[in-house]
């Protein structure tokens, strides 16, 4: 799966990990410190090595 994984295709895809992220880069859950923003580039990142996205469902 690594060779084929396309984090942001599985974003558009999924309303609910959509949304999810939606609240992360919104400030939600951080609204006294930044941040959020490096968690969704690394979350984006075709390189993760854990490839999160791909187990948002499980």
């Amino acid at each position: 799966m690594k060779q084929h994984y396309e984090p942001v295709a599985m974003i558009d895809q999924d309303e609910d990990l959509k949304r999810a992220l939606y609240l992360i880069e919104c400030g939600l859950f951080s609204q006294f410190e930044s941040g959020g923003y490096d968690i969704l580039t690394s979350l984006k990142n075709p390189h993760d090595p854990w490839m999160t996205v791909a187990d948002f469902r499980s």
